[in-house]
């Protein structure tokens, strides 16, 4: 009797250890990146020349886009796995939260997140964690600037799923090391060059970097988490999207101009003729346009890429077109 007290005593620790960790849904999560994101909103400034009052998160951050955020971080989850079999487990996890606890610059907020999630080490890892880092490790092995255009492009590809249940998760104290003022440390994350000219603004929860004489892309830093993140630019997307549609336009214009040439040269019994060095040129010309556009970071490359890819259209449409005029203009003759 006493053996089997003993050999009970021995496997109780080990079953606990054992238990199957909690089973997060996706409401679950919802509800974990609201409190996540009430700790920022509580914290962030509001400009004392605006008369209003500060609105509620509510007001600025809606459930619909709460709910978009945490199912960007799956499918980003997702497309670490199927795209370059990288998946996020337990050692990972448990690797990000205690680089955040050391190298934070702002335990007291860090702090704060801890307890916006009850301090559950497992809700930490999943709900804190994994979203900085499946964006971190995205974009690092897309290695592309223009990583937020591609990524919208790809999003819809990959579902929202449910990561794999991960082991237990230990729990971490975030260090007391606040910001000091006029000293620098450097970060193990990707950085942007270095830059002048540039607008930076503190928002009470991070630091948003805009624009100067090397980039005109934007970058915000968190020093509770102390990590560093790009700020995506839909703007590039507009104008890639117009400066390739406005080439198109222009080749379409030549390609309209060749075709009658040719047409009314056959129709006045002349040889029809077709300079080739024009036709080069033309194309060195809206090569060039969009290599400038690229070289000074105004444009998004794949939105340019849309934007041209419209020209083969019009190619067809001018071909139908004169085609059937020709047809027309054959069966008038008789």
């Amino acid at each position: 009797m006493r053996r089997l007290a003993l050999t009970a005593l021995i496997f109780l620790p080990l079953s606990a250890a054992a238990a199957p960790p909690k089973i997060l849904t996706l409401e679950d999560r919802i509800a974990a990146r609201r409190a996540i994101e009430e700790v920022y909103w509580r914290h962030r400034t509001w400009p004392a020349d605006n008369p209003a009052p500060k609105p509620s998160l509510d007001q600025v951050l809606p459930e619909s886009a709460i709910r978009a955020r945490v199912e960007d971080d799956l499918r980003k989850s997702e497309a670490l796995e199927s795209l370059w079999s990288v998946r996020i487990g337990t050692a990972e996890l448990q690797a990000e939260m205690r680089r955040m606890a050391a190298q934070t610059k702002n335990g007291t907020m860090l702090r704060e997140l801890f307890e916006a999630l009850g301090d559950d080490p497992y809700m930490i890892a999943e709900c804190l964690a994994r979203p900085l880092l499946v964006d971190r490790l995205a974009r690092e092995r897309k290695d592309d600037s223009d990583f937020d255009t591609w990524w919208a492009g790809e999003s819809g590809k990959h579902p929202v799923v449910e990561p794999t249940s991960i082991g237990p998760i230990d729990p971490v104290t975030p260090s007391a090391t606040t910001c000091t003022d006029d000293t620098w440390s450097t970060l193990k994350s990707t950085i942007p060059d270095a830059l002048s000219g540039n607008t930076a603004v503190w928002t009470g929860t991070e630091m948003l970097v805009w624009g100067g004489s090397q980039s005109v892309l934007g970058f915000r830093y968190n020093p509770a988490t102390d990590t560093l993140s790009a700020i995506a630019a839909p703007w590039r997307v507009t104008t890639g999207v117009l400066l390739g549609g406005g080439l198109s336009l222009l080749n379409y214009r030549w390609l309209h101009g060749s075709v009658a040439a040719l047409l009314n040269a056959q129709e006045g019994g002349a040889k029809p003729r077709m300079s080739l060095w024009k036709q080069v040129l033309r194309y060195i010309v809206i090569g060039g346009a969009v290599f400038a556009a690229y070289a000074l970071n105004i444009i998004s490359l794949p939105a340019t890429i849309a934007g041209l890819c419209s020209f083969v259209v019009a190619l067809f449409v001018e071909a139908f077109r004169q085609f059937y005029f020709a047809i027309i203009r054959r069966e008038e003759s008789f």
